[in-house]
């Protein structure tokens, strides 16, 4: 249970309440999952909803129901006008005891049937009796019509039996994965891996059924995942290195399906490849490996001249969190490598371990205000998870949003909106709100009231951003702050107007102040602008027009800010949300970064939808990108686990 601390202390930060480790471990259970995981698609309720399996129109083994029947009066029924009578002939096909070589040629010649199904069913039968699978392929890749269910779950099976040979429809099969009818999804994914057992989308699909179905549905993807897992563990013990990371990858997506392969997983820990030992790693931690066994090996995989080596390995501790403790004195180590990215990435891993390590927070703070902007843009993403428990990364991360690269201010604003997105108990469960507040003195209030008045505008800027981060403890400072919404500095007039939502949520207050500073040429404050009235959700309403054209005149980063603004806005938007979810596809690494940092935001009521665009990023030739789309989901399904939790204390 230890592997809930991490989430158990971010529900309680949250919502002042105290979560146990039990109620949690029940809520995520409940959920479908245990630890960081997730699921999606559909309720385990409507499992009982659901159409019967479809069954093979086969009856071998079983005698015909009319014995009399003659060879000559089977050949005669084939090529009957009625495509049930010619169904009704298949079957007797099958049951005879003449030769294969005779039958095979009679089905073979049906392969182009008009019916559908009778097509199917030769190809099917056909193989039954010995027919290589392979001669089937091009028929079934034709009939993979998700409309018809019969016929596209047996065109799956039968280019599953045909393993490698059917690799060029697995375009299709991914088309099917989607489909309404819930088996032609499992028929699809369970051949696809049974062509390509690295295939992400059919793992996927399998996995998520077994989570969150019952019954049927649920044993046919275990077992689909079971003989995917059997044949990537034999891929474990190839001689070609290559071979194995890529089985080691594909095991990560299985989580606990994985279980099965633990012990060839294991022996991969002292592979002589360093990223295949790093990818196992991974893999065993997520199929239950307990962190005591992972965090020796990644240790000794924190080797600064190895650049590669090392970025998995910290993933993996950034993925662990407080569990990976016993690595935190070589990371320390790292901190102090000549290479910059050595001292991102092991800052990055360090932080998640201990959010207040003062060795770590030196560095990425002191980072996010280098000259370069990737130094900046990865500080930004690194810093977001501890803006809960620590003050001063929360304020430089507010501060970051005024960065004069869009890229860093719209990765601070997105990273600031994820942190937390919870239904707040007393607002309507349309309205999404983060919590995100910090103890002040009232002396800290008088200080920075003060500081309002200061002649440097960064100064008043950084005391509008304090009180901000105050809430309602700076109410005082409320008088003052409305004196200073008509601010010369746009930059001051932004965070004041910030600052007084913050504390009074008041929109008829700084609603106007938003809505004028879109029209900003400076990027930074319009980012300002659009953050803030995303936060504001439906309250900010009035800014929905402005917001749209901004939409279709910003560019890659600023969009998908003003996307997900529009979201928050109005879950509706139908046009914002398309292009958040088709984000996911871009071809530029940091927008499809940035897009799984979005979707983890997204209003609860497109939770399930943001979750399946985020799975299409799991296999991202990307690491940081996959491990950006696995962090959002789980802190997806926390979010949907503590709504659950408030909605029914109500």
């Amino acid at each position: 249970m230890d592997r809930f601390q991490g989430n158990g202390g971010l529900l309680q930060a949250l919502t002042g309440r105290q979560f146990s480790k039990k109620l949690l471990a029940g809520a995520l259970s409940g959920a479908g999952l245990l630890g960081v995981t997730w699921c999606l698609t559909r309720p385990v309720a409507e499992a009982s909803r659901l159409p019967q399996r479809p069954t093979m129109q086969t009856t071998a083994g079983q005698a015909p129901r009319d014995p009399s029947v003659r060879y000559d009066d089977i050949k005669r029924m084939l090529e009957d006008s009625n495509p049930a009578v010619r169904l009704e002939a298949i079957k007797y096909i099958e049951v005879l005891t003449r030769p294969a070589g005779e039958l095979i040629p009679l089905l073979s010649g049906h392969f182009n049937d008009p019916d559908p199904v009778v097509r199917i069913q030769c190809v099917y039968s056909a193989i039954r009796l010995g027919m290589p699978a392979e001669k089937g392929v091009a028929v079934a890749e034709q009939l993979l019509v998700p409309s018809n269910p019969r016929v596209c779950c047996l065109a799956a099976q039968v280019l599953g039996l045909a393993g490698a040979a059917s690799e060029d429809a697995l375009p299709q099969l991914r088309t099917c994965l989607t489909a309404k009818s819930i088996w032609v999804p499992l028929h699809a994914a369970r051949a696809a891996v049974r062509i390509d057992p690295h295939e992400s989308g059919a793992i996927g699909v399998l996995r998520r059924a077994t989570e969150s179905e019952s019954g049927d549905v649920r044993e046919f993807a275990q077992r689909a995942l079971e003989e995917a897992v059997g044949k990537l563990a034999v891929d474990l013990d190839a001689d070609e290195p290559e071979t194995r990371q890529a089985a080691a990858m594909a095991l990560e997506q299985f989580r606990s399906a994985a279980s099965p392969a633990m012990p060839a997983l294991m022996s991969c820990l002292t592979d002589g490849d360093l990223l295949v030992r790093a990818h196992a790693a991974r893999a065993a931690f997520r199929a239950g490996a307990p962190a005591t066994q992972i965090v020796p090996v990644v240790m000794d995989l924190l080797i600064p001249e190895r650049m590669e080596v090392l970025r998995q390995a910290t993933l993996i501790l950034v993925e662990m969190g407080p569990e990976g403790r016993e690595a935190l004195p070589r990371l320390h180590e790292c901190l102090a490598a000549s290479a910059t990215s050595v001292r991102l990435h092991a800052a990055e891993a360090a932080l998640r371990i201990d959010p207040n390590d003062s060795a770590t927070l030196k560095v990425l703070l002191t980072a996010l205000n280098d000259r370069n902007v990737d130094v900046r843009y990865f500080a930004a993403n690194s810093l977001a998870p501890a803006v809960l428990q620590n003050y001063e990364v929360a304020c430089a991360l507010r501060r970051a949003m005024g960065d004069a690269s869009t890229q860093v201010a719209v990765a601070a604003a997105l990273q600031y909106s994820r942190t937390q997105d919870l239904t707040h108990e007393n607002l309507p469960q349309s309205e999404i709100v983060e919590v995100i507040s910090f103890e002040c003195s009232p002396e800290d209030v008088e200080s920075w009231m003060a500081d309002l008045e200061s002649e440097k505008a960064e100064q008043r800027r950084m005391a509008a951003i304090r009180l901000a981060l105050g809430g309602v403890e700076a109410n005082p400072a409320l008088p003052a702050l409305i004196e200073r919404l008509d601010d010369t500095n746009p930059a001051v007039r932004l965070a004041v107007a910030q600052a007084i939502w913050e504390i009074d949520h008041d929109a008829e207050l700084v609603l106007s102040v938003f809505i004028e500073l879109l029209s900003s040429k400076a990027p930074e404050i319009r980012i300002g602008a659009e953050y803030s009235l995303g936060r504001m959700g439906a309250a900010a309403n009035r800014a929905v027009p402005e917001l749209t054209k901004l939409l279709r005149a910003s560019r890659s980063f600023e969009k998908l800010l003003v996307a997900s603004s529009l979201v928050r806005i109005d879950a509706e938007n139908s046009f914002a949300l398309r292009l958040l979810l088709a984000s996911v596809q871009s071809s530029e690494t940091d927008i499809r970064y940035l897009s799984t940092v979005a979707l983890g935001a997204m209003p609860l009521s497109h939770q399930l939808t943001a979750e399946e665009s985020l799975n299409t990023l799991i296999q991202d030739g990307n690491s940081r990108i996959r491990h950006a789309a696995y962090e959002s989901l789980s802190q997806l399904l926390v979010r949907r686990v503590v709504a659950i939790e408030l909605e029914s204390d109500r």
